[in-house]
């Protein structure tokens, strides 16, 4: 558009220019000689021709102060538009950042208590019916040299046949249903009888009753505890429950 107005402005000063060079003389308002006032055949064309060169010149003066309003009108508009342009893009900038805060925050506020995507075991809820097995013999270890010879080889170091293991039962389930299942998964012999009060285990892992302290005439032989709680009564009249915590234990000394 600043172009176009300037253009305008060129042809303007072209065109007045011209009409100049035809009427030097009158544009010039400088009062004409005798060559140049000789030209006119009366005074009353001098007259018209100074009116003309006059009105001439006002056109002249009112085309540049138009010029120069518009492009005033011209600046001003860009100079708005710039504006405008600047503060829609603070706008755009202001819409943004809450954007990313709110992504953020999403993000820091995950629910701690919801299960991971990699089975996290510490927020997984553990099944209903699990219970624990322990065989442990270290009251043996303690009497060694009391144990029938040759069956030391029988006595982990550790004292323990089976370690505190985790296992699955089904609704009804007995102690002695599970010690069978255990001993089956790890190759474990297990010497049962059949008693008037139940099943009764009389050996495991090739240490059975009285192996320790015969000769001593002591009662040895594998007693059981559930909970911490010595067991009464036979392990297949015992039915588990959940979180159980059963532990078989060689006594070497027993009532």
């Amino acid at each position: 558009m600043k172009k176009r107005f300037l253009s305008l402005t060129a042809l303007i000063i072209i065109a007045v220019l011209m009409l100049c060079s035809c009427n030097a003389g009158v544009i010039t308002g400088a009062p004409p000689t005798h060559s140049e006032a000789s030209s006119f055949s009366s005074p009353e064309e001098a007259a018209t021709a100074k009116i003309q060169a006059e009105k001439t010149t006002n056109k002249i003066e009112d085309a540049t102060t138009k010029t120069k309003e518009t492009e005033s009108k011209q600046n001003a508009a860009t100079a708005r538009e710039s504006t405008t342009a600047q503060s829609t893009k603070k706008k755009e900038n202001k819409t943004e950042k809450p954007s990313e805060n709110k992504s953020t925050t999403k993000k820091e506020t995950a629910n701690p208590d919801t299960p991971s995507a990699t089975g996290d075991p510490q927020t997984e809820k553990k099944p209903d019916n699990l219970c624990t097995l322990t065989i442990e013999c270290t009251d043996i270890l303690k009497n060694i040299e009391y144990l029938k010879e040759g069956h030391e080889q029988y006595v982990p170091k550790s004292g323990y046949i089976l370690e505190k293991t985790e296992f699955t039962f089904t609704e009804g389930e007995t102690v002695y249903d599970l010690m069978m299942r255990a001993a089956e998964t790890y190759s474990i012999k297990v010497t049962a009888e059949h008693t008037s009060y139940g099943i009764y285990i009389s050996g495991i892992n090739n240490l059975d009753e009285f192996d320790v302290g015969k000769a001593q005439g002591w009662t040895s032989g594998w007693v059981y505890y559930v909970n911490g709680e010595f067991a009464k009564y036979s392990s297949s009249k015992y039915v588990i429950e959940s979180g159980d915590s059963i532990v078989f234990s060689y006594s070497c000394k027993y009532d």
